[in-house]
């Protein structure tokens, strides 16, 4: 089924800079937190609380 993307609204707790990532992931997964965690923060839709699963995401891809 299609539909339309949900709208990403900027939130006032996100965060302003780009945290480092884990010491302990692996290369590849620290590229990948590289690669899309300044998109998230330019956005104004990574929070702290979101880090965990932002982890998660980087070791499975």
């Amino acid at each position: 089924m299609r539909g339309t993307k949900p709208h990403l609204a900027a939130d006032p707790d996100g965060l302003i800079d780009v945290p480092k990532p884990p010491a302990w992931l692996s290369k590849d997964a620290k590229a990948e937190w590289r690669r899309v965690v300044p998109l998230l923060v330019a956005r104004k839709i990574l929070t702290d609380a979101d880090l965990g699963t932002l982890e998660s995401y980087t070791i499975a891809i």
